[in-house]
């Protein structure tokens, strides 16, 4: 329906650990990088709280190639509301 908001089932989200993302990602040919609370903890080298999540960014010319790399996974533009990455369009993901 037009205009209507998908939103994700959370009882099955389950974010990954930077160390499992290294290992989905080790075979893609991207530049990527984690981001936001995991990135600090990386830095400081230990994780300093629990983490419900895991942002990973990717420079806009290759999110296409990460995401035919991983078919099976559902990508969203997170800003208050979750909504699917269009499929036809990369600039949806930079949105804030």
């Amino acid at each position: 329906m037009p205009g209507a908001q998908f939103v994700p089932d959370l009882s099955l989200w389950e974010a990954w650990h930077p160390a499992e993302a290294a290992t989905w990602l080790a075979e893609v040919d991207v530049i990527w990088y984690v981001t936001a609370g995991w990135a600090i903890d990386l830095f400081v080298g230990r994780q300093t709280r629990e983490h419900e999540d895991l942002e990973i960014a990717v420079p806009e010319n290759q999110f296409e190639i990460l995401r035919r790399a991983l078919p099976g996974l559902e990508f969203f533009v997170v800003g208050g509301v979750a909504q699917p990455v269009p499929a036809a369009t990369l600039s949806a993901h930079q949105q804030t």
